[in-house]
């Protein structure tokens, strides 16, 4: 019963793999595009729209890596 969003910024592998696993329902998942490189007022717009979907975020997972 676990509701998930998945973002990347090609969702189109994204959807493939998350979707082949026959355990995940297409109703509890939504995937967003998310591109860390994206403006302040972007990603906030993503995340609000991330929110507004499930009405909460109760864990975030990133594996960004900054290669600086």
């Amino acid at each position: 019963g676990d509701l998930v969003i998945a973002t990347a910024r090609d969702t189109s592998r994204l959807d493939k793999a998350l979707f082949s696993d026959p355990d995940v329902k297409r109703d509890h998942a939504h995937i967003l595009a998310l591109d860390i490189s994206w403006s302040f007022e972007k990603i906030a717009e993503t995340a609000n729209e991330a929110i507004a979907r499930w009405e909460r975020v109760d864990v975030l997972v990133s594996n960004t890596i900054d290669w600086c």
